[in-house]
Parts: structure tokens; C-alpha cells; sequence
């Protein structure tokens, strides 16, 4: 019994100093003094061109756009992100003012 509680003692500690948790990688953030309105425009203009390559097409075009695809996120994914943070500092503003 104490072998028994001894391992999964040793198990639960195991994990704990491992960690079994994994943090997402980090979009990065692009820092702009942009208007929140601005950046909405260009998401929406962006978004819009990814959507006309990536998902509106037919199969065979989509396919054929993967590394299209791949270009235009990644060039949306730090946009986005600023997007997201201006908004919450915005919002964050209007509450503690």
C-alpha cells in the first residue's frame, strides 16, 4: 500500500515540476499608433482577400492557393493581434476612465 501511494505520489510531483500544461505559441503584435478604424479597414480588406483564395474558390483552386493561403494569415495574424489590444485598451478606457 505505501509502494502504491509512494508512486503516485512520485507521479503527481513528476508532473507538477514537468508541467502538463503547454502555452500556444505567441502571435506576434505589431505596436501602431493606427486609429482602431483604420485597422479594421485593412483586416477587413485582408480578410476579404483571404476568403476570395482560400474559401470561396473551388477545391481544386483552393489546393492550389495553400501557400497563398498560408502568406496572406500570416501576414493578417499581426494585424489582428494589434487590432485585438487596441480594442481591449479602448474598452479598458471606458470603464476606468
Amino acid at each position: 500500500m505505501r509502494l502504491i501511494a509512494a508512486i503516485a505520489t512520485l507521479a503527481l510531483l513528476s508532473l507538477g515540476i514537468a508541467g502538463c500544461h503547454t502555452s500556444p505559441p505567441n502571435a506576434p503584435v505589431v505596436k501602431t499608433d493606427r486609429s482602431i478604424a483604420d485597422m479594421q479597414a485593412e483586416y477587413a480588406k485582408l480578410r476579404q482577400q483571404n476568403l476570395a483564395d482560400c474559401l470561396y474558390g473551388t477545391p481544386a483552386q483552393v489546393k492550389a492557393n495553400q501557400a497563398l493561403c498560408q502568406a496572406e494569415r500570416d501576414k493578417m495574424a499581426p494585424l489582428g493581434n494589434a487590432l485585438m489590444n487596441a480594442e481591449v485598451i479602448a474598452a479598458r478606457k471606458q470603464t476606468n476612465p
